[in-house]
């Protein structure tokens, strides 16, 4: 595939990640089923419809529980807690899927050819989970942003961001 198009193919991949994040920022205002239930499945979808793989859709039903989990108190202490366990679990759970396609890379390849597959996998899955949990826990205790509204879409984007661009494109001349 021509480095033009595969940029567009990224690019067009924004729309996922932007419709996930406002999905996420409706459900908080309300109309909470938009978050829980209707944003996973998009997420979900965009996964699908670049890797034509029906396991991003596994990835759905756990996001449904994790971002149906509470992250409110009446403590600092106890929101940093709360918080720091509802961002480690959907920083993870959205990750479900980028993780199952280096599985599949695993049982097709011998040797170290999926070593390097599974170091990238790796460390966007750190970057994803030590930035969006450092992000959320600030942004939920703190908020230096201008309303809530702009903290939501901002959680939102970061649970989004990296399981959409670590998802592996499939193309023609793929073999995966």
């Amino acid at each position: 595939m021509d480095e033009k198009k595969l940029q567009w193919i990224e690019i067009s991949k924004l729309f996922w990640v932007v419709l996930f994040a406002s999905l996420y920022a409706w459900g908080g205002v309300e109309h909470k089923w938009l978050r829980r239930f209707i944003a996973p499945v998009v997420l979900s979808a965009g996964m699908f419809v670049y890797s034509r793989d029906w396991r991003a859709f596994i990835q759905a039903p756990v996001m449904m529980f994790t971002l149906a989990m509470g992250y409110g108190a009446t403590t600092v202490w106890g929101k940093f807690g709360r918080r720091l366990l509802w961002a480690v679990c959907n920083q993870t759970s959205s990750m479900i899927f980028p993780f199952a396609q280096l599985i599949n890379h695993m049982r097709k390849r011998t040797g170290g050819e999926w070593l390097a597959e599974a170091e990238d996998t790796l460390t966007l899955f750190i970057l994803h989970l030590l930035v969006g949990v450092l992000a959320i826990v600030v942004l939920g205790l703190f908020n230096p942003l201008p309303s809530a509204r702009v903290e939501e879409l901002c959680i939102g984007t970061l649970i989004a961001l990296c399981p959409m661009f670590g998802t592996e494109v499939k193309t023609k001349d793929s073999n995966a």
